[in-house]
């Protein structure tokens, strides 16, 4: 219960099944990359809120690119000091700061201030936080049989006797062929993770970026995920 403990900072070393345990206790489900576009983009492609190409989820492709500078490092008033005053800011590869001879994680919401807009504080569209950058998001992908046989349940706080999420229709196979009938989430075809994180270059951050399709189930430095609530 230190003020630096770490409370405040997007959890990291997640994969897939670790990921799925948790939402189902919590009542949540994973969001599907269409999700995650939506959520980035907004409602609508046209008028003022009409796409760009690789942009990323605060609307556009502009990005800071030097190394942050971080005051109250792993508190709940963690910030960065340098951040741009224009450009979009995120944690990625070309700026994550040196954290004792490491790098990882920031404090969620750390680029939002009272004189921040959507583009400096990193926002997506709905308001959301860090879709670009610091860890990588979980999603369910339509790209394969596993991911489309998911239909939106969500969880209903009750895991398997082995502590793993078992709600119908969560990717849980191995193969990509594998419809998503299983009795619990151990395996991970059907997940893909999108946004980019702290060990990305830009290549992997814009919002239509397809390339994290593997790993799922590797718990690494810039594994995350984050949960939504279908509305039936």
């Amino acid at each position: 219960n230190e003020a630096d403990d770490g409370e405040w900072v997007a959890c990291n070393f997640l994969n897939w099944p670790d990921v799925a345990a948790y939402l189902d206790w919590a009542g949540l489900a994973p969001m599907s990359e269409i999700g995650f576009e939506r959520i980035c983009r907004g409602a609508s492609t046209a008028g003022a809120n009409a796409s760009v190409l690789g942009e990323f989820a605060w609307g556009s492709t502009s990005i800071f690119a030097s190394t942050y500078t971080l005051a109250g490092t792993s508190t709940a008033a963690e910030l960065a000091s340098n951040s741009s005053p224009t450009l979009g800011n995120a944690n990625y590869s070309g700026t994550h700061p040196n954290i004792g001879g490491t790098f990882g994680p920031l404090r969620n919401g750390i680029f939002a201030t009272a004189s921040s807009n959507r583009i400096t504080s990193g926002a997506s569209f709905y308001g959301v936080m860090e879709m670009t950058g610091n860890v990588q998001e979980t999603v369910v992908t339509i790209g394969n049989v596993a991911g489309r046989g998911f239909t939106g349940i969500n969880g209903d706080g009750s895991l398997s006797i082995n502590g793993n999420a078992n709600v119908s229709n969560w990717p849980c196979g191995t193969l990509q062929t594998d419809a998503p009938t299983c009795s619990e989430v151990i395996n991970s075809a059907g997940i893909l993770r999108k946004g980019g994180s702290i060990g990305n270059s830009l290549s992997f951050l814009p919002i239509s970026a397809r390339n994290l399709g593997q790993h799922a189930l590797t718990r690494v430095g810039d594994s995350g995920g984050r949960g939504v609530l279908y509305i039936q």
